[in-house]
């Protein structure tokens, strides 16, 4: 695990020009006259930082599975680039272990796919097996387990097998509250060792905790990526007005929206592609390189790839052209060698053959000395390339660092603002958790904490004066079972709310 600390916030992951396609099966290939291809992921770019977690948010088919897939190397993308150096773990409660296998065999086969010391992977088994805490159960096999122990034991793998970029779907909501709480403690812990997260949630609580930033997928694409407060608010007003809508209305949208995913333009992705490789100093000569990239070598960094044939290619036309003089030069002295022999005769051709060898020792050293000296100043040359690119690289990260503090920054101070105009003071009771208060006002983590000026892990104690939105009225009974169950529709609604005689069920 990489020991650089949060606030470098180099990236750690960045995926850039991200497709995904497939055929269409079925009654829909005969209703397709040109058999075109159904776009599941359309033109994904964004970064993963160093100590950041990224939420995903999405409705069902939204395509939030299939990227973790893609960033885990389970799926390789139609087009594009996942570029990280970094190990990279997807936890899920479907690809992550063998049901087969018990919880123990499950742990030692991903320990030791990762890390070779056989004294390290007993250290690291040993803290995945306490942190689960399901006892005797991890040695039966994973068939036998409830929906929270797999969650229990996925997470206890993610988090301590050589952690670096961690990716976990969905694995929260079968875990009771105070694994929960364990677990959201150890995210913050790693991710102030420079470990990176990107999860999926169904419910916007568990992002608005962790994550600094979220990405809204919609059909494919991200819609919005942002501060996640932001992202959640305006995913929340859309799901509000999705569901006011009539059954033929959804139907409707949804048809037109996965119309839109058949006729992607994958061309006009390839172009913008193109256009940043022309502004990094390629032509149009290069172009066959630049779509063999574009279309196949979905793990390498196509700026990297290609400057390196640009410089092998100079490498070797400048080791021809030096064979080219030093055999011109041989044949000229051979040539002189002939003209003295002539006119010198016998004696002369012993003294030449004598001057000949003397000369060739020298030749052979002066050639040797010059070899010497240019591997010097290729060595050279590539460390300052090499030290001049990281610099750029820090520079870059820096900026880019900066400016997304400043971003968040101001829209953190306006959202405050906005809160403050309308926010009551309240007492906490004994046991009242961020949570608990949450849901008692009808109101999110993520605003209390802004309110007042919270970060990190929050321990409540009864008779602490809090600041909530709103007038400071908790709601009765039924407004707050009322809440809850809109809460769950708005994260978990099922494919849109149609029915499957409507629509084709497309799968994310």
């Amino acid at each position: 695990m990489e020991n650089n600390k949060k606030g470098e916030n180099m990236a750690k992951l960045t995926v850039k020009y991200l497709t995904k396609s497939g055929p269409l099966l079925g009654e829909a290939v005969e209703k397709t006259k040109n058999k075109k291809q159904f776009w599941a992921l359309k033109g994904l770019n964004f970064d993963v930082n160093q100590g950041e977690a990224i939420g995903l948010i999405g409705k069902n088919g939204s395509g939030k599975a299939l990227l973790l897939k893609i960033l885990a190397g389970i799926e390789e993308p139609s087009t594009g680039f996942v570029i990280s150096d970094a190990h990279i773990y997807l936890a899920s409660m479907t690809n992550s272990i063998d049901a087969k296998l018990s919880g123990m065999a499950n742990i030692e086969k991903e320990v030791k796919k990762i890390i070779l010391d056989e004294v390290q992977q007993g250290h690291v088994i040993k803290s995945i097996v306490n942190f689960t805490e399901i006892g005797q159960w991890i040695y039966r096999p994973v068939e036998e387990y409830s929906a929270g122990m797999i969650s229990r034991l996925v997470l206890s793998i993610a988090l301590f097998n050589k952690p670096e970029v961690v990716l976990l779907d969905d694995v929260f909501s079968s875990l009771e509250q105070t694994f929960f709480q364990k677990v959201m403690q150890k995210i913050r812990e790693l991710k102030d060792l420079g470990v990176s997260f990107v999860i999926t949630a169904t419910t916007g609580v568990t992002l608005e905790a962790i994550c600094e930033r979220t990405i809204w997928m919609d059909f494919g694409e991200a819609k919005k990526i942002g501060p996640t407060p932001m992202v959640m608010r305006d995913f929340r007003f859309e799901n509000d007005w999705y569901n006011g809508l009539s059954s033929g209305e959804k139907n409707n949208f949804i048809r037109e929206k996965q119309k839109a995913q058949i006729d992607y333009d994958i061309t006009s992705l390839y172009n913008q592609f193109k256009e940043e490789q022309f502004e990094n100093g390629f032509t149009r000569k290069d172009e066959r390189k630049m779509k063999k990239a574009f279309y196949n070598n979905h793990r390498i960094d196509p700026l990297v790839e290609l400057t390196s044939d640009a410089k092998k290619s100079d490498k070797n036309k400048k080791h021809k052209a030096t064979n080219h003089k030093v055999k011109k030069k041989r044949g000229l002295r051979v040539l002189i060698a002939i003209v003295v022999l002539g006119l010198l005769g016998v004696g002369g051709y012993q003294l030449w053959d004598q001057h000949q060898v003397r000369q060739a020792k020298i030749a052979q050293e002066s050639s040797k000395k010059a070899s010497q000296r240019y591997s010097v100043s290729v060595s050279r040359a590539q460390k300052q390339a090499s030290i001049k690119k990281v610099e750029a690289s820090k520079a870059k990260a820096k900026s880019i660092s900066e400016s997304k503090k400043n971003e968040s920054a101001k829209a953190k101070s306006s959202q405050k603002k906005a809160l403050e105009a309308n926010s009551s003071t309240i007492t906490a009771q004994d046991g009242d958790t961020l949570e608990s208060i949450a849901n008692r006002y009808g109101v999110s983590v993520g605003d209390i904490m802004l309110l007042n000026d919270f970060e990190g892990n929050v321990s409540i104690s009864g008779g602490q004066n809090l600041k909530v939105p709103g007038n400071g009225v908790p709601l009765d009974q039924g407004e707050s079972e009322s809440l809850q169950v809109q809460e769950q529709a708005d994260s978990n609604t099922n494919d849109y709310g149609q029915t499957q005689a409507d629509t084709t069920t497309v799968n994310g």
